[in-house]
């Protein structure tokens, strides 16, 4: 019997751990689905030519440069200083699903001699609908796309609003 359970766990470790997607910090980016109604910019990674390597939120550009809020405060980086640039625009539900599906599978050792047909109906639908969020595309690359792409998701993608105080300015967190 124990090895029947251990099969199981290493199963669901397996599942857990081919998962991956790209993510950025805890509670930097909304969920796919509030997108439409979040008023803070995408999370960004810019590195320089010098492998320097600057990330915070996606304030806005302006002119020949990007408006970056770090944990330092508001950074002004030239856009002809950006080697590249990861925009990771929101958060999937892989871990989400990723956790139903070990629930469920472990779920199934209550089901007697039916472990054999609900265990792989669980681990084939979780697998599946894991796999496919965690390969869903939540990020842009530069310079795959352009800069001017990337500010789509800034939080003033038409620019800074005139006023507009920099230091008063506040991470999601």
């Amino acid at each position: 019997m124990w090895k029947n359970n251990l099969c199981i766990i290493v199963c669901l470790l397996v599942l857990g751990a081919g998962c991956t997607a790209v993510r950025a910090p805890s509670g930097t980016v909304p969920k796919r689905k509030a997108i439409t109604t979040d008023a803070f910019g995408s999370w960004i990674r810019l590195i320089n030519y010098d492998r320097y390597v600057l990330q915070g939120e996606l304030i806005s550009a302006t002119g020949e440069s990007l408006l970056v809020l770090t944990q330092n405060g508001p950074r002004e980086v030239s856009k002809e200083d950006i080697a590249s640039a990861r925009l990771i625009i929101y958060d999937t539900n892989t871990s989400e699903y990723v956790l139903w599906t070990m629930l469920g599978s472990v779920s199934t050792l209550s089901n007697g001699a039916f472990l054999i047909v609900t265990f792989p109906a669980w681990l084939l639908a979780g697998i599946t609908t894991s796999s496919g969020e965690s390969n869903r595309d939540n990020y842009l690359d530069y310079p795959g796309v352009s800069l001017d792409e990337l500010i789509k998701y800034s939080r003033f993608p038409q620019g800074l609003p005139a006023g507009i105080d920099l230091s008063s300015l506040r991470p999601r967190l």
